[in-house]
């Protein structure tokens, strides 16, 4: 099937459209919390699908563990309010002393088709909070690597599918700070929660969500899809292939997905590394690429005004 290339010769302005970010302070953790055993950098993991090497079990139908360890797959999110408000929601037990936690739930096999389904699905049952899958950013994980965490932003808060006994409550920076201090005796219970609220504040707006996938329509707000499937499926690009061609070279190689991001090689040895090009003038491929994938067009060419020219077309298979 043949389609037409779209030119776009202008610049993305990415701010424009981003969460202000909150400033992260050493404050935030307290020794031990930057040991491994506490938290790791999303590194090489894919931050979006399961790893291989999980498994089916655990007690509750549709869970999935790491073979190695035995670990729940789990997801956690940081999800910013207006004026960058954190929701939290109340812990099940011993609430005086635990206080209010980020939502943290595990991953369902049973509706989950990624692991960015399983932030919006936990935030609403457990908070009621509407987390728009665009704005999902990877923060790192904890548990041994078990537990993927995001920043995203809240659009509305609705009554929680799975209700606790008390309601979800947005606190500023300094009160957030202070919930992950709790419990007084034992502050390590939230140490992964610290680390994810502190990488919150620095996080890489170029791996947002948009930057990668089409998300299904109703996905971003929680709404019923048309099909009757999963309210939270999104659109995959893994059943396409993306070239590249420059004006210098005429390279045509794949881009290859890996780390959450998109790498090529040309014929000459370059290496162009998709979150460089996003920092650059053709950083609008990402977005655009996001966007048109979803309707179908085959190719996108970014022109920066100078006589290099770079093309991605998309083949699907």
């Amino acid at each position: 099937m043949q389609y037409s290339v779209i030119n776009i010769q202008k610049l993305a302005l990415w701010g424009a459209f981003g969460l202000v970010a909150v400033k992260a302070q050493v404050k935030d953790l307290l020794p031990g919390d930057d040991s491994e055993t506490v938290w790791k950098a999303i590194g090489t993991v894919d931050p979006w699908y399961l790893p291989d090497d999980v498994v089916d079990g655990g007690d509750k139908d549709g869970s999935v563990l790491q073979k190695a360890t035995g670990n729940r797959i789990r997801c956690g999110v940081v999800g910013y309010g207006h004026e960058d408000n954190i929701w939290m929601i109340p812990a099940n037990g011993n609430f005086d002393q635990v206080g209010y936690i980020l939502p943290r739930g595990g991953y369902d096999s049973r509706s989950d088709k990624s692991i960015a389904d399983c932030v919006l699905r936990e935030s609403k049952e457990e908070g009621g909070l509407i987390i728009d899958i665009n704005s999902l950013i990877p923060l790192g994980l904890s548990n041994g690597g078990a537990v993927y965490w995001y920043k995203g932003n809240v659009t509305k808060t609705v009554k929680p599918t799975q209700p606790r006994p008390r309601p979800p409550k947005g606190f500023n920076v300094i009160d957030t700070r202070a919930e992950l201090l709790k419990p007084p005796e034992k502050p390590a219970k939230k140490a992964d929660m610290r680390q994810a609220f502190h990488n919150s504040g620095i996080a890489d707006e170029s791996t947002r969500y948009e930057l990668t996938f089409k998300a299904k329509e109703g996905g971003a707000t929680g709404g019923e899809s048309p099909s009757g499937g999963s309210d939270y499926s999104v659109k995959d690009l893994g059943n396409w292939k993306a070239i590249y061609t420059d004006g210098f070279t005429n390279g045509k190689e794949a881009i290859v997905k890996s780390a959450g991001g998109f790498t090529t090689t040309n014929d000459l040895g370059e290496t162009k590394g998709w979150n460089t090009l996003m920092a650059s003038p053709y950083g609008v491929v990402a977005s655009e690429l996001a966007q048109t994938v979803g309707k179908g067009i085959a190719g996108i060419s970014v022109a920066d005004g100078n006589p290099s020219e770079m093309i991605f077309t998309l083949e699907q298979e």
